[in-house]
């Protein structure tokens, strides 16, 4: 798998960093200060007219949710926000079955997203509920 990863940084407002394999863009990381262009980068890849779920969890839900809920509500699209308890203890499968029950509740489908709000934990089982539900939707870590 050697030589698979090439990175490209840009700069304007905010920073980006171009992710390549094998020479085909695979992703973008942006660098931020703050909260306040996350609308910005959301326009720009053309998210519209959807639902998005912030996961996020107790530690790091009370502190950011409600302004990056803001953020994202700028972009035009219905807002949710899932919060699940803190801990390495609950990334399992229980955890992601209370994601997806959120999920169908709130009418997602293929053509919604799921934002990750947090580290480790968040973002492992945000993006394996992302992968896994409806055989795949959109995922985005912040």
């Amino acid at each position: 798998m050697g030589g698979c990863l090439s990175i490209r940084i840009r700069e304007n407002v905010m920073k980006c960093i171009n992710v390549k394999c094998e020479g085909k863009p695979a992703y973008d990381i942006v660098i931020e200060s703050g909260f306040g262009g996350l609308s910005e980068a959301f326009n720009k890849l053309e998210i519209t007219g959807r639902k998005l779920c912030i996961v996020t969890d107790s530690n790091v839900g009370p502190l950011y949710a409600e302004q990056v809920k803001n953020e994202l509500e700028k972009t035009g699209n219905a807002v949710y926000v899932y919060t699940f308890a803190a801990g390495e203890e609950n990334k399992t499968l229980d955890t992601v079955q209370d994601v997806y029950e959120y999920l169908i509740e709130n009418h997602f489908d293929r053509n919604d997203c799921l934002v990750a709000l947090g580290g480790g934990v968040v973002g492992d089982l945000t993006g394996f509920s992302a992968a896994t539900y409806l055989r795949g939707i959109k995922f985005i870590q912040v």
